[in-house]
């Protein structure tokens, strides 16, 4: 964006030395190049490149003229800093004072913009931050082991780092219309749903419904999700994180992303058969 706006100036500042130049009377005949060129742009601010050496003596090709001109606008609007090109005449300046106007309002945009997310990003990071100091503080009250502090330490830091320090990012779906809830959720979980194939035939509608139903869990390794024995309502689906199937301390299976556990119980009303631990952090 800036770039097109200094690319705009600079041609700005070409035509005011252009007009400038135009009311110069010069009487070319059979001056050398040089002279016409020192004549021709005399008192602008391409006179005085010439005369500093920026510009060859015979006032140098459109291509370096533009480019000069660009070294003058980019770095007005971006730092208001004039550099080596100078303005000389009153209209020159005043066309410089009204693009550094420009680059400023534009700066200022610019850094209220980014203030903005910083602030927001700070506010989120605070909140987060003070709800870790209430758990530390806690365990320090009650003089609890360090190797617990540590896993609560590493379990706030994959909240933060996977989450944004939130257990449910999808709290607000509650807060939306039925049919809001039901397009973003066939875009998100319904793909758990549709990857199982004890659900393959429902309608759309019906997945829809049951994405509905998932409630998000996060697990610490060393977690058991499933206890064999226990009489299961609910079914579980890996998201991220690797969990063991294991029944009498011998592991059966490992599984990763995109696999589900504890159907067996869930669809045929009986005890669970193996347990599941995880071996990372999970979600599921």
């Amino acid at each position: 964006g800036e770039i097109m706006i200094a690319h705009w100036a600079a041609c700005g500042f070409f035509v005011v030395a252009r007009w400038k130049s135009d009311q110069n009377e010069c009487s070319l005949g059979p001056a050398s190049e040089e002279a016409a060129a020192s004549c021709l742009w005399d008192g602008t601010w391409i006179g005085r490149q010439i005369h500093d050496g920026k510009l060859p003596k015979d006032g140098g090709t459109t291509w370096q003229l533009y480019l000069r001109s660009f070294n003058w606008a980019l770095p007005t609007l971006v730092v208001v800093v004039i550099g080596d090109v100078v303005p000389t005449t009153s209209p020159e300046t005043l066309y410089a004072f009204l693009w550094m106007a420009v680059g400023v309002t534009v700066n200022a945009a610019i850094v209220g913009n980014v203030a903005n997310i910083v602030a927001n990003l700070e506010t989120d990071s605070a909140e987060f931050n003070v709800r870790v100091e209430e758990v530390r503080s806690y365990l320090q009250k009650h003089r609890l082991s360090y190797e617990l502090e540590s896993r609560c330490d590493d379990f706030h830091r994959y909240l933060w780092t996977a989450h944004s320090g939130s257990t449910d990012e999808d709290a607000f779906l509650d807060e939306l219309p039925c049919t809001l809830q039901g397009d973003i959720v066939e875009q998100t979980r319904a793909k758990h749903i549709r990857g199982c194939p004890f659900f393959d035939g429902f309608s759309n509608d019906v997945v829809k419904s049951l994405a509905l139903c998932l409630q998000p869990k996060v697990y610490c390794a060393g977690d058991l999700v499933v206890h064999a024995g226990d009489y299961g309502q609910s079914m579980f689906f890996l998201a991220s994180g690797t969990v063991n199937c294991f029944s009498n301390e011998a592991i059966l299976a490992t599984l990763g992303p995109g696999t589900y556990f504890g159907e067996t119980a869930l669809f045929r009303d009986q005890p669970r058969t193996n347990c599941i631990m995880a071996i990372s952090f999970c979600d599921c």
